[in-house]
């Protein structure tokens, strides 16, 4: 067993919290445990810069897939 299996998921999410949105969804393909971590991260940064129509349409698109999933009590960014 590796040592990052033996943190708390509350250190775990704190870690998610210090990489970009994106990232710490992408680790939810790690494993069972990872799948849905990023669902309580009190801060979703999808950054504020220009992007294309299509990178505008999937960001609206996972966001309308995704945020109903989301589960911590208090968002604090999005």
């Amino acid at each position: 067993m590796d040592r990052m299996s033996e943190l708390a998921d509350e250190l775990l999410i704190k870690i998610l919290m210090l990489v970009p949105t994106k990232v710490a969804v992408s680790t939810s393909i790690l494993s069972k445990r990872w799948e849905y971590l990023w669902m309580w991260l009190p801060k979703l940064e999808y950054g504020h810069r220009q992007t294309s129509p299509s990178e505008s349409k999937r960001l609206e698109c996972f966001l309308e897939r995704n945020l109903p999933l989301h589960r911590a009590p208090v968002i604090k960014t999005l």
